[in-house]
């Protein structure tokens, strides 16, 4: 039988775990945002480094 110590430490350390694993999913959304910007920012350089010729372009 566990002490109520016991309980309060086991509830206090699942408490945590929560609290850390909704860090975590916070910090992989964050990281998956920021990803698609950087994807974005490459692509936009990327058009203005090589424009798409077209034929009644004059360039």
């Amino acid at each position: 039988m566990k002490t109520i110590e016991e309980n309060r430490l086991d509830k206090r350390i699942e408490l945590l775990r929560e609290k850390l694993n909704r860090q975590k999913n916070i910090r992989t959304k964050a990281a998956y945002r920021l990803s698609l910007e950087l994807d974005q920012l490459i692509y936009e350089a990327m058009k203005e480094r090589y424009p798409v010729k077209t034929g009644s372009s004059t360039q």
